[in-house]
């Protein structure tokens, strides 16, 4: 048995993407030329982006603002030439505006679509950081190693409860 994995242990100038093929034939000292095999792998030299990144209240249906106790989910729509090797694990959200962590992998990841979507964390907003803009950040890896083109969404974060702060009486009858 032969083996050329020290050779190829870190390769350094992939030609394609897509599909690359190795073929390997032996032939002894004898001249002998025995039947060729091939194998195939993936090759991926295209850096991921993320194109979109949506928060939405699902509690007030809007994308506009959010507050404690609000659910919400987050939608992002990331692109790559070979979506098919990239599963949910390798798309990463910054949620710490929303009082998450700074890494959530995505629940889910449609490789047709190339929509990851968080909904599982998100149950209710507890620590909604400030008011003012909230910044989600997006972020991939896909399984070759090429790190992706991060994109940020916002919603504005509304944590103070609106008050009435005078309340005039006129009394039209009397014009006073």
């Amino acid at each position: 048995v032969a083996t050329w994995q020290a050779a190829l242990a870190s390769l350094t100038s992939v030609s394609a993407d897509g599909t690359l093929t190795v073929t390997v034939g032996l032939r002894d000292d004898a001249g002998n030329v025995g039947t060729q095999n091939t194998g195939t792998v993936i090759g991926d030299t295209i850096t991921p982006y993320v194109t979109t990144v949506n928060i939405y209240n699902q509690t007030e249906n809007s994308y506009s603002s959010v507050g404690n106790g609000a659910v919400v989910s987050i939608s992002a729509t990331v692109e790559d030439t070979n979506k098919g090797i990239i599963d949910a694990s390798d798309v990463t959200a910054n949620l710490l505006d929303l009082g998450f962590g700074t890494e959530v992998s995505a629940d889910s990841y449609d490789q047709a679509t190339g929509i990851a979507t968080w909904q599982s964390a998100m149950t209710a907003l507890t620590s909604v950081s400030t008011d003012g803009t909230l910044t989600v950040t997006v972020g991939l890896r896909d399984d070759a190693g090429n790190v992706g083109t991060q994109n940020t969404g916002t919603i504005i974060g509304d944590t103070i409860a609106p008050y009435v702060s005078s309340v005039n009486i006129y009394n039209q009858t009397e014009n006073s």
